[in-house]
């Protein structure tokens, strides 16, 4: 029985939520100092800052869209019990 309460703890749409937000927050907050830290590396690296910005993004476009589909299109279901 102490795992079926622990169960129905975990499947807690408002937990689920909370947790769904704060990924999202350290999420954005994690793509910045990425964007930022590549970006300065690359100007270390005689780079302008055009140039600099321009490469980082066209490295990391395509995880940046798979990953704003997933939090954009991620709905935690509701329990029904």
């Amino acid at each position: 029985m102490e795992t079926g309460k622990n169960l129905k703890q975990l499947l807690d749409p408002e937990k689920n939520r909370k947790i769904l937000l704060l990924f999202k927050k350290t999420f954005l907050i994690a793509l910045l100092f990425i964007i930022v830290g590549f970006s300065l590396d690359l100007l270390m690296n005689g780079f302008t800052a055009g140039e600099a910005l321009q490469r980082v993004l066209d490295n990391i476009w395509q995880p940046l869209a798979f990953a704003f589909a997933v939090a954009i299109l991620y709905k935690p279901r509701k329990n029904k019990a």
